[in-house]
């Protein structure tokens, strides 16, 4: 790499070696909510330090990663992640095997090319599992090919890491804030997307549980970029399926992803055969090809959003707990 990417240590670091002031507070490794279109957003925050609170009691926070050209040449860059206490960096030889996976599970993130002073963001976030890891603090690490990361296996001593983290401009580290937040029980991440360019498509998603949920379990749906944040249903008949449809409008070219998180009441279990299943559907023209399989929802307020074209169901996901 060459000193010719920048993953930035801090918000002043400009990539002069060595690097000065803290070594763990990289605006560049991003907790943040989903945004409409990252490339963007976070190119043009490049100056600010947005990221927002892990959230404790989430399996799904989404960690976005940037980097700068600093070098004379395009460059593709790919970017790996760790999970480590604040004691273990000294320690890569433990903390490598604590590697953070993207939402489609890869050991890495990749930009596309990234021409000389310009900055890249990674196309997909790393997803950050904090109820079953409580390492808060991130590294960070970018190679310019998607070869194993060629980072030391150890240090002898303190000077060695000191030397290391100040004079390598493609390794930082992040000490994420904590907040507490109320534990979920489950959250599942479906992917989805756009393929359109021009085109904005009112998306209707559809979540259903099978009977044998507990009277007061909690349903809440996100994506914010197509304005569906916190949508929450509660379950008052444990005898019956429930069935939860929240919609949106899918801009062009989006791929991201919903999320839904179930609470439990305070002391129930999962019902043995429990199943969660997300359907997504989208809003297409009358006359289009695919207009023969359009579905009928009953929750028909969905459509109010849609005026025209009819409900086309394009992808079920589903998890059953046996």
């Amino acid at each position: 790499m060459n000193r010719q990417i920048l993953l930035r240590d801090n918000l002043s670091d400009s990539g002069e070696i060595p690097s000065s002031g803290s070594t763990y507070s990289s605006p560049d490794l991003i907790v943040h909510t989903q945004v409409e279109d990252p490339q963007k957003y976070f190119k043009d925050t490049y100056g600010s330090d947005v990221s927002m609170p892990l959230q404790t009691g989430s399996m799904t926070n989404l960690i976005y990663a940037r980097v700068k050209n600093i070098g004379s040449s395009p460059k593709q860059t790919f970017i790996h992640s760790y999970a480590c206490l604040s004691n273990l960096f000294l320690n890569p030889s433990i903390w490598k095997d604590r590697q953070l996976k993207s939402i489609s599970g890869k050991d890495y993130v990749s930009t596309g090319i990234i021409q000389p002073g310009e900055v890249g963001v990674a196309t997909e976030p790393f997803v950050f599992n904090a109820q079953q890891n409580t390492d808060y603090c991130h590294t960070g690490y970018v190679m310019d090919t998607d070869a194993d990361p060629d980072f030391p296996a150890e240090f002898k001593d303190y000077d060695s890491y000191v030397a290391w983290i100040r004079g390598c401009t493609h390794a930082a580290a992040r000490n994420h804030s904590r907040i507490s937040s109320q534990k979920s029980t489950y959250e599942q991440m479906n992917q989805f997307s756009n393929p359109s360019s021009t085109d904005p498509r009112v998306g209707a998603f559809l979540i259903e549980l099978t009977a044998g949920f507990p009277v007061n379990t909690r349903i809440v749906v996100n994506c914010e970029p197509l304005g569906i944040i916190n949508e929450e249903k509660v379950i008052t008949d444990s005898s019956a399926p429930f069935q939860f449809t929240v919609s949106g409008i899918i801009p062009p070219s989006f791929n991201g992803v919903i999320c839904t998180a179930i609470f439990l009441p305070s002391g129930s279990q999962w019902p043995t055969g429990g199943k969660i299943t997300v359907s997504a559907l989208v809003n297409l023209a009358k006359n289009s090809v695919a207009a023969q399989y359009a579905v009928n929802l009953n929750a028909q307020p969905v459509l109010a959003r849609a005026n025209v074209g009819k409900l086309i169901h394009i992808g079920t996901c589903s998890t059953e707990f046996i």
